[in-house]
C-alpha cells in the first residue's frame, strides 16, 4: 500500500440567520467537523469500530467519508437558539468512475462529478442534555440519523445491481456519574447501533457497539482518561461468516495540553466474521502531540 499526501476538504462555508444556521459546500467529508453520525467521545479509540461513526457505515456506504477523505457535497445545519437540539441535512455525490474515495492511492484531485448517476442524501437530528451553563443535571447527546444512496450497487451473489440503499443510526452518549456538580470527571456511557437493512448489498447490515469512558478514575489524575468498549458486527447472508466481535482497554495520559500517550488492548474474537483467521490480541500504544 502507497500512502501519499492528498488533498482533503476545500469548500466555502458561511453562517447566516444570526448564526443560527450554517453551510459548507464543495469537496467535504460526511463525517467531519461534527457532522453525521460522528461521536466524538470515543474517539479515545483507536479502532475504526467505535472512532468517528459505526464501523459498518464506512464499508457499506460508499459516499459516506471520514478524516482525511472527502467528495463533492453540501451540507447545512441548523443551530436554533436556546434550544437543546440541532438538525443536520447534506447531499453527497459519488461514482464508480471517480475511483475509490478512501483509496490511500487516490491523490483528492480527481474533480468528477455525476449527480445523474449517484447522490448520498442524508438527515440528522441531535438532541443534547444539560449542555448550556447553568444547566444541574448531567450531560448526554442522542443522535438519530439516516443516509440513502440514490445509485445502483452491486449484489453480493453476483446477479446484477440493485438500485438504493438505505442506512439508519443512533447513537448516545450519557453522563451518568458526575464527581462534583459541573465537573468533567466522571463516568459516561455510549452505544452506536447502524443499519443497512438489505443484505443483499451490504456486507455488513447490522453493527452495534458499547462502552463506558472514566475520566478522573485514578487519585492525582484528573485530566486522564480511561475507556472500555464492545462492538459486534454481524455478516450478511450472502458473505461467508457470522459475527466478529472486539474489545478494547485504553488509558489515556494527559501528559500536557499537546501531549497524550494512551495503551491500548485490543481483542478480536473471529476477525472478519469467518473464522478463517484466528483470534487476535493487538497491544498498541497512541501519541497525540497537538501543534
Amino acid at each position: 500500500m502507497c500512502i501519499r499526501d492528498r488533498l482533503y476538504q476545500l469548500y466555502y462555508g458561511q453562517w447566516f440567520a444570526d448564526k443560527q444556521a450554517h453551510v459548507k459546500i464543495g469537496r467535504i467529508s460526511a463525517n467531519e467537523d461534527g457532522d453525521f453520525a460522528a461521536n466524538s467521545i470515543a474517539d479515545i479509540f483507536d479502532s475504526v469500530g467505535y472512532n468517528g461513526a459505526p464501523g459498518n457505515m464506512y464499508v457499506n456506504n460508499r459516499a459516506f467519508s471520514t478524516v482525511g477523505i472527502a467528495s463533492w457535497g453540501a451540507r447545512l445545519r441548523v443551530v436554533p437558539q436556546d434550544r437543546d437540539y440541532t438538525m443536520g441535512f447534506g447531499v453527497y455525490n459519488t461514482s464508480e468512475d471517480f475511483g475509490e474515495i478512501s483509496d490511500p492511492d487516490e491523490h483528492g484531485m480527481n474533480f468528477g462529478f455525476d449527480p445523474g448517476e449517484s447522490l448520498m442524501v442524508a438527515g440528522e437530528f441531535v438532541y443534547e442534555l444539560n449542555k448550556d451553563p447553568g444547566d444541574t443535571g448531567l450531560p448526554g447527546r442522542y443522535r438519530f440519523g439516516a443516509l440513502y444512496d440514490t445509485g445502483d450497487l452491486d449484489r453480493l451473489d453476483g446477479t446484477g445491481q440493485k438500485d438504493g440503499n438505505l442506512a439508519l443510526y443512533l447513537l448516545f452518549d450519557q453522563m451518568v456519574y458526575q464527581e462534583s456538580p459541573g465537573s468533567r470527571e466522571g463516568l459516561w456511557v455510549f452505544t452506536q447501533f447502524s443499519m443497512n437493512p438489505d443484505e443483499a448489498i451490504n456486507p455488513y447490515p447490522y453493527f452495534g457497539s458499547w462502552g463506558l469512558i472514566y475520566q478522573g478514575l485514578f487519585p492525582g489524575r484528573g485530566k486522564d482518561v480511561t475507556a472500555f468498549g464492545n462492538y459486534y458486527s454481524f455478516n450478511s447472508k450472502h458473505i461467508p461468516g457470522n459475527t466478529e466481535v472486539q474489545f478494547d482497554l485504553v488509558h489515556m495520559f494527559i501528559i500536557k495540553p499537546w501531549l497524550q500517550i494512551g495503551p491500548e488492548i485490543q481483542y478480536i474474537h473471529r476477525p472478519g466474521g469467518t473464522g478463517d483467521i484466528d483470534d487476535a490480541l493487538i497491544l498498541n500504544l497512541q501519541t497525540m502531540v497537538t501543534f
